[in-house]
């Protein structure tokens, strides 16, 4: 099968995670920086916003990939009090004019190549975003990813590098199966 091919040379290199914290009917912008970003939410509801109008709903636990310019938009927060843990070595992006934020997401820099020199995700002309609500184990890993970024040591690229390509992974085998959402 194609996607066997596929995972059995794919290398993942991972940049440090920034926890992007956005208020309900707040943007936080992303230019077209020239690679692929990942987004995952760890709590309330949003929206990916990217050209002309267009939006993707982002629920709690959708994973995201995107490569042009695009916003996060906070719409919705949560009844109950999510634990977002507090990463030291994260940086902390804000789309908060004040108060708490009402949709928080796991963001960071990501190249997926496949081979020698292919690049997974580079030519994507729209977000994939898959959701992952009912899934226990990316949750985990997310948690994992972002408790390893904070405290930096030894062999930490490699761990977190090894948890990134278990997500894509899941994100692979979800998309075969069942396309992106949307």
């Amino acid at each position: 099968m194609l996607i066997n091919r596929i995972i059995e040379s794919l290398d993942v290199k991972v940049e440090p995670f920034a926890m992007c914290e956005i208020g309900e009917g707040s943007d936080l912008t992303f230019g077209d920086l020239g690679w692929v970003t990942m987004h995952f939410v760890l709590a309330g509801e949003g929206q990916i916003r990217y050209g002309r109008r267009q939006v993707i709903e982002m629920p709690k636990y959708s994973l995201c990939l995107v490569k042009q310019q695009h916003d996060l938009h906070g719409t919705a927060g949560e009844d109950s009090v999510v634990h977002i843990p507090s990463l030291d070595g994260v940086e902390h992006l804000s789309g908060t004019p004040s108060g708490d934020p009402d949709f928080v997401v796991a963001c960071g820099r990501i190249q997926a190549t496949y081979g020698l020199a292919i690049g997974l995700f580079d030519l994507i002309d729209e977000p994939l975003v898959v959701h992952f609500s009912g899934s226990s184990t990316v949750r985990d890993l997310f948690q994992m990813i972002l408790e390893e970024s904070s405290n930096l040591t030894e062999g930490s690229l490699g761990m977190i590098e090894a948890m990134m390509q278990q997500c894509l992974i899941m994100l692979l085998r979800e998309l075969s199966r069942n396309g992106p959402e949307g």
